[in-house]
Order: structure tokens, then sequence, then C-alpha cells
């Protein structure tokens, strides 16, 4: 991500130092067991939380090779906690922080005049809808985790595709879509738990 522009290195070191002492309170001690947790409740804290690991893969802050791994541990510990909003609340907190950061880095990258943007049309058309979009993808990134809502994976992927704009692509795709596995990923740790029981 921001492969091509000088942005990138004031990013990286901005999450190694701000992200490197994030834990989330599930990893700090195991949880209380509890009654089963409902599929569908597990599976929207469980995307959260997908959300919350691909962001930081995205950052390189851990390695997107490793999120399978994170989240069937988190099927696991969650499926049966007493503590599960309350845990949803730590990961929306931490969500509401680095999405925001991603939203804002590129509207900085844009600013900048560090985007490539895709051939296909002029920059100027693209350089202002990324102003545009990205404006608005921050206001209703705020109004979702200021509610209850669980839209984020797409307002992230709609982010992605500005990203992948600044990166020279007309969408994104590969590397540059972060967030397309996010279900089929929740899916196998939910099936995995789900079947257990």
């Amino acid at each position: 991500m921001f492969s091509k522009s000088r942005l990138f290195f004031l990013s990286l070191a901005f999450l190694s130092t701000s992200l490197g002492a994030v834990s989330l309170a599930a990893d700090l001690s195991p949880q209380p067991k509890g009654p089963p947790v409902p599929k569908d409740r597990l599976a929207i804290v469980l995307t959260e939380k997908a959300a919350l690991y691909e962001l930081r893969a995205a950052f390189n802050v851990i390695s997107r090779d490793d999120i399978p791994a994170l989240l069937s541990q988190d099927a696991k510990t969650l499926s049966n906690s007493t503590y599960l909003e309350e845990q949803r609340n730590f990961v929306r907190q931490d969500l509401l922080a680095e999405g925001s950061y991603y939203i804002v880095s590129l509207q900085y990258l844009v600013e900048s005049g560090g985007a490539d943007w895709p051939q296909d049309k002029a920059s100027a058309v693209y350089e202002k809808d990324a102003e545009v979009k990205l404006e608005a993808l921050k206001q209703r990134w705020l109004a979702e985790l200021q509610s209850d809502g669980e839209d984020l994976v797409a307002i992230l992927g709609d982010v992605d595709m500005v990203n992948a704009w600044t990166e020279g692509q007309p969408a994104a795709s590969g590397d540059l879509s972060h967030f397309a596995d996010v279900p089929d990923l929740v899916a196998a740790a939910v099936t995995q738990v789900t079947s257990k029981n």
C-alpha cells in the first residue's frame, strides 16, 4: 500500500510507534465461559476484528497470512464469552482510530500531490473525485462507528478503491483489495467453532 508515495514511510513510522503497544482486552486474560454466543452475533464481532486485522496488515503491522489463525483463535475465545459486547467495544475503538488514519493518510496523499493517478481520465478528475469521496467516507466511517452500524467492510472497500486510484489503478484488486476476503475469513472461523458445539 502507498508503495509509490513518500507518505508510506511516514505512515509506517507512525503506525509502528502508535500501534505497536496496542493490545485488545481479549488478548490480556482468559475470558469466563458463558452460554454459546448466537452465530450471527459472533459473525458481526469477528467481521469487525477481521477488518481491524486487515487494516493492520495493509500497514504491515501484522502479516496478512496470520489473519486466519488470529480469527480462529478469536472465534474460540468469543464463542462462549460473557464479555462479547465489551470486546466489541474495544475493537470498534481501535477501528475508529485505525480506519480514520487510513482515510486521512489518503487525504494527505491526494492533497500533497503524491498520487499516481490512472491514465484513463485526467488526473484532475481523479483528484477531485478522491477528495469528495474520501471526505464522504470519513463521515460515514465515523457515523457507522458511533452507531451500531455493520457496514464497515463496505466502507473500507471504498477506501481501498481510492487507494488503488492513487497507485495508478482504476479499481482495487489483488494486493490493493485488503477487505474482499473478510466474509470468507469470518465464515470459516464461525463454521469452525459452531461445528464443534
